[in-house]
């Protein structure tokens, strides 16, 4: 099954890509809807995992145009990335031409069932899942340990590889805090919205849920053009969040690696 990965964060990259080798599969990716047509151009694929945020073109535009110029039965079967932010984003999904919908922080099982209810095209079989081994957090943690260990057995608990992939996340995070920050004293609500989307997407990847929470609140500050008072208390609140997200995932790091 040729596939195609449209997804513009480096971190929910590697995340997908792993997860899909765990289910017997490879994929090219593209970091915007503009690469997702070139792609098409050049090869044929079978399925494309599109979120729906991307910069240059998101994609439902991506996918609106992909309806226009390949007939049912030759276009790929598109299958939504989102991490359902709004409400109606399943619906815009569908209407844009959309197969089916996944939710962001993206599960084995979901990607699997997905694959699942498309018309019959050579699939392979999926690796048995590894049981859960999870830890218990305390009750001050910032980090829901059961969704960290899912992610590194969904990752075939390589314990290098999750270690590199949170690193990456607390990286970009960091990035992604400044430009929230930067957005909302710029009075530029629409990177605001852009910026609190993705980080709230790898956050709820790494079991960082309250600050995916407080990221869900930003972008729809963002989105209604909310920049006062109240966004940047939230934005305060976030970025003391994210601190205590990065010690204690730190700490986590060194335990699993010594």
């Amino acid at each position: 099954m040729q596939i195609l990965l449209a997804e513009d964060n480096p971190v929910n990259q590697k995340v997908a890509l792993r997860m899909l080798k765990r289910i017997g599969h490879e994929a090219e990716v593209a970091g915007n809807g503009v690469e997702v047509l070139e792609a098409l151009e050049k090869k044929r694929f079978d399925v494309i995992l599109m979120d729906m945020q991307m910069p240059e073109m998101d994609g439902l535009e991506a996918t609106r145009q992909i309806v226009e110029k390949y007939p049912e039965g030759v276009r790929p079967y598109i299958i939504a990335l989102t991490a359902n932010a709004m409400h109606g984003d399943r619906e815009r999904c569908l209407a844009a031409g959309m197969n089916d919908y996944v939710s962001k922080p993206i599960r084995v099982e979901d990607l699997q069932h997905a694959f699942d209810r498309m018309p019959a095209i050579t699939r392979s079989d999926s690796e048995e899942e590894t049981e859960d081994e999870l830890q218990d957090s305390s009750a001050d943690s910032v980090i829901d340990y059961n969704v960290l260990s899912e992610l590194v057995v969904m990752l075939g608990n390589d314990l290098e590889f999750a270690s590199g992939l949170i690193r990456d996340f607390l990286e970009d995070g960091a990035e992604l805090m400044s430009n929230i920050r930067s957005a909302q004293e710029e009075g530029d609500a629409s990177e605001l919205e852009r910026a609190a989307h993705t980080l709230k997407s790898s956050s709820a990847t790494f079991g960082a849920l309250a600050a995916s929470d407080i990221c869900k609140d930003i972008e729809e500050h963002g989105h209604k053009g909310e920049l006062g008072n109240d966004t940047r208390q939230k934005i305060d609140l976030l970025e003391a969040n994210l601190k205590a997200v990065s010690s204690e995932l730190e700490a986590y790091i060194e335990r699993q690696t010594a």
